[in-house]
């Protein structure tokens, strides 16, 4: 499993042992992957012959701050999420790259397909209303598929 922090320091590393070139899923979560999604996403990897990049992201409060212990609590519960679908990822043949970030959701799905332009699908689940519950006549996931021009990738 690779642990790459994103945040406001910039990128993420990449020597992780994946193909630069090699398209990929970005897979966006917060502190729990739901079972469902993550295991979608492996098998849309294993047909595709993907890889995936894993981004947990915290929505920073309005003012952008969070006290360390909720930054320290957050990263906590990702070492777990992240080490439990890595080792689902192993056991199937799929390569993973996880990235934490804390801060706006948009900002860090745009930086990451920004440095990785192999990045060919976004899966995600889905918003839930402002009651916090999701629409049941909705599907539980979005995938958007990015298609390629000479400035990268747009959605389509």
């Amino acid at each position: 499993m690779t642990l790459s922090r994103q945040g406001r320091r910039g990128g993420f590393e990449n020597g992780t042992g994946m193909d630069s070139t090699a398209p990929k899923i970005l897979l966006v979560t917060g502190s729990q992957l739901d079972p469902a999604l993550a295991g979608y996403a492996l098998k849309m990897a294993q047909r595709l012959d993907l890889e995936i990049v894993a981004l947990f992201i915290r929505e920073s409060c309005e003012n952008g701050a969070l006290s360390r212990e909720a930054v320290q609590a957050f990263e906590a519960l990702i070492d777990g999420e992240a080490a439990r679908f890595s080792a689902l990822a192993r056991d199937v043949g799929v390569k993973v790259i996880t990235v934490v970030d804390i801060g706006e959701r948009q900002a860090a799905i745009d930086t990451i397909c920004t440095q990785d332009p192999a990045i060919h699908f976004i899966l995600t689940e889905r918003e839930q209303d402002h009651e916090g519950e999701a629409d049941p006549d909705q599907p539980r996931f979005h995938l958007q598929v990015l298609r390629s021009t000479e400035r990268g990738f747009y959605p389509e």
